[in-house]
């Protein structure tokens, strides 16, 4: 919450896209140490990279989302979004083991990130 405004200043400067991409990849690169943590004072810190990072790529997704609709089905556009991020919730949820391990969960973290990422570079506004 703490990074939210200034996240979203900066994404306002390089835009929505570049930002939830530099997002991406913090998101990324902090699944990956959070597997190699050493102590609690390098965890404090990936926690607030993690935050950063997440709130890059939030800030951004549903301006970037109605960017690719025009402004008449901005309506449909934010309800695909959402009803979109809920229906992949139920489905994982549903689909998942509750327990996957560390290793494993930080690994499909990764892997989801990383094609998020790729859908977001493939697709241009």
């Amino acid at each position: 919450a703490l990074s939210a405004l200034p996240c979203g200043q900066l994404a306002t400067k390089l835009g929505n896209r570049k930002a939830m991409m530099i997002g991406f990849g913090g998101l990324i690169v902090a699944a990956g140490v959070t597997s190699v943590l050493g102590s609690a004072g390098v965890a404090v810190l990936v926690a607030i990279a993690i935050g950063i990072a997440f709130s890059l790529v939030a800030n951004g997704t549903l301006p970037y989302a109605l960017s690719m609709v025009p402004p008449a089905k901005a309506g449909l556009g934010t309800g695909l979004y959402f009803s979109g991020g809920a229906a992949a919730m139920s489905v994982l949820s549903s689909i998942g083991p509750a327990n996957l391990g560390l290793t494993v969960s930080l690994l499909a973290a990764a892997i989801s990130f990383a094609v998020a990422a790729g859908c977001v570079a493939a697709k241009q506004p």
